[in-house]
């Protein structure tokens, strides 16, 4: 699938342009590149099915979500004294695009031990 390669080369983009990366945007790469993952695992040739299963699970999250919120109880928290200012936490030593990127390079391998399968299964 090209869009996969499409939407991790956009996000590579915006963050060599120092750009801060949108959760949504992220999400949507890591699922393209799972969809194609999941393509080149099983050797589908369209990724329809696996575009309705997604669409699928993501409304069934949202509907998941909206249950919980709607069952959720809001309470006022008493007024306490101020507290100090937090410290910001440190970057994460793995962020949501390393993920992405990591799972990139192992569809890459995959599909090069499939192609070098092939030919070896080809060849004899």
């Amino acid at each position: 699938m090209e869009a996969a390669n499409r939407a991790v080369s956009q996000l590579e983009q915006q963050r060599e342009a120092g750009l801060r990366l949108r959760p949504g945007t992220v999400r949507f790469a890591a699922l393209l590149v799972r969809i194609e993952g999941e393509m080149v695992v099983s050797g589908a040739t369209s990724p329809a099915t696996f575009i309705e299963r997604a669409y699928a699970l993501d409304c069934a999250g949202l509907l998941a979500e909206r249950h919980a919120a709607s069952r959720r109880v809001w309470t006022r928290p008493p007024l306490a004294s101020p507290e100090p200012e937090l410290e910001l936490e440190p970057e994460p030593a793995v962020t949501l695009y390393d993920l992405v990127r990591i799972c990139e390079s192992l569809l890459r391998y995959v599909k090069q031990q499939q192609a070098a399968r092939r030919l070896s299964s080809q060849s004899q």
